[in-house]
């Protein structure tokens, strides 16, 4: 393990096959264990790895109804094909999860207010609230303090503050988040999760994803070889 490492890393690579969940016993048995584990309060990361149309997706909906089944909070983001230079791209919904702005209507008005309103009892959080703006475009101006700030201290207070938001989630409840079509994660997104598994204690981790055309970015190769894979 690395030092800084809390969780297992297990590569399931998934073969060919004309019917998605048939013969994939093994892989829905891996993810029911980290389940399992989770709520047991150890974490654990699984990449799911495997060409298109092979059952990646009707494995991740699997996951989620049986951790919803369970009592396990999910948060999932999705790489986009079109978003793989945005910023945080994944992390947008994930983020907006745990704002809890997908239970309220569409308006940015609204969501502003309410998200100022959500981090204001947060001292560590209040005065960087500007910031969800790199992530969740709500409108909020920066302050004197976020003005301040050169793009270095921005992203590294982004990366600390969405950390702060997930450890809170995981104070509360097990907590699942799914990484789905992470082939097109942009680096920025990479970045985040891997930091968000080095310091949040447990949450279980589920990265589904093509393989790479050609060398995979140095980010994922950092967050997915940051734990020994056992054999599975």
């Amino acid at each position: 393990f690395a030092q800084a490492c809390h969780a297992a890393l297990s590569l399931v690579t998934m073969p060919g096959h004309s019917s998605p969940m048939v013969g994939r016993s093994v892989e829905s048995d891996a993810l029911t264990e980290a389940l399992v584990a989770l709520l047991e309060g150890r974490g654990d990361v699984i990449a799911i790895q495997g060409e298109a149309g092979i059952g990646k997706s009707r494995l991740i909906e699997h996951l989620l109804a049986e951790a919803g089944s369970r009592g396990v909070r999910s948060l999932v983001g999705t790489g986009n094909a079109i978003e793989t230079t945005s910023p945080y791209g994944a992390w947008r919904p994930i983020l907006g999860q745990l704002l809890g702005l997908d239970r309220l209507p569409r308006d940015r008005e609204a969501q502003r207010n309410h998200v100022v309103e959500a981090l204001r009892g947060d001292p560590q959080l209040a005065d960087l609230t500007p910031l969800i703006d790199a992530i969740l475009p709500l409108g909020i101006p920066d302050n004197d303090l976020t003005e301040a700030m050169d793009a270095e201290v921005r992203a590294d207070n982004i990366q600390q503050m969405v950390t702060r938001l997930v450890q809170s989630a995981a104070a509360t409840s097990p907590l699942l988040m799914v990484f789905d079509d992470a082939h097109w994660l942009d680096s920025s997104s990479w970045q985040l999760a891997r930091l968000v598994i080095q310091n949040v204690q447990p949450p279980a981790v589920v990265v589904a994803m093509r393989p790479f055309e050609g060398p995979p970015p140095s980010e994922s190769q950092a967050l997915l070889t940051s734990c020994s894979p056992p054999p599975l």
